[in-house]
């Protein structure tokens, strides 16, 4: 079994894990592109953003990983980055990619942000997308307050749709750095400006455990993991 703790994270923020076998559905990464956040300007309501100059793109790859917990073998969500140890000779499992997005509006550098989930089973198919959120970025934090629904068109490419109000916040362990700050590439993942380590979330919406007061998650609680939650930089769009 995964992690309690880090189940009811996945539950309530992403709602990344699913016990069932559901049906698959032609998205992955490449997927995400200039089309598909068309709608975001008009989506955050704000007659000063009319349109998105370029989009940086982070991403967490989260499996589930074999681990050795007190002698006994337990399967647990672990980021490909993280340094703690895991067992060898484990065949595939599920895993999640998770996409945080800078999204820059104009030539006052303005930042919205987007957060994207997808799921994936063994054989690397999409069994779930979202949950996706809209917010902006005010120095360490990304300010999440619509939710977002993501839709396939016709031609089988995928779109943000619509969004309704929700409340969340993610805190980085440092500013959030501005693409233009530095030229991040491939090649340079472990550049400290190259990558965003969440270390906590804060759920202000009504929920089944704080009901309507707000509720902290500690990245390094949940997941005794500080790496839990680590985006590098994996690509720019240019619209």
């Amino acid at each position: 079994m995964l992690n309690k703790k880090t189940y009811i994270l996945g539950l309530l923020a992403f709602a990344l894990l699913n016990g069932c076998r559901i049906q698959t559905i032609p998205f992955n990464s490449s997927k995400i592109n200039s089309a598909f956040f068309k709608n975001v300007p008009g989506l955050w309501g704000s007659r000063a953003i009319t349109g998105f100059d370029s989009i940086t793109i982070y991403r967490a790859l989260l499996q589930e990983e074999l681990v050795d917990r007190d002698g006994l073998p337990e399967f647990k969500l672990m980021n490909e980055e993280s340094k703690q140890p895991r067992a060898d000779l484990v065949g595939r499992k599920n895993h999640h990619e998770l996409f945080l997005c800078q999204v820059y509006t104009g030539k006052n550098k303005d930042r919205l942000c987007v957060f994207i989930a997808s799921s994936y089973d063994a054989d690397n198919k999409c069994t779930k997308l979202g949950p996706a959120y809209l917010g902006v970025i005010r120095m360490e934090q990304f300010n999440l307050k619509k939710a977002l629904t993501i839709k396939q068109a016709k031609d089988s490419t995928y779109f943000i749709a619509d969004a309704t109000a929700t409340n969340l916040l993610f805190i980085a362990e440092k500013n959030i750095p501005l693409a233009y700050e530095k030229l991040c590439d491939v090649d340079t993942p472990d550049d400290s400006l190259c990558n965003i380590r969440i270390k906590e979330i804060i759920n202000s919406n009504t929920n089944k455990i704080g009901g309507k007061k707000p509720t902290l998650y500690s990245t390094q609680k949940v997941f005794s993991d500080p790496d839990a939650l680590l985006f590098k930089y994996y690509k720019t769009i240019k619209n």
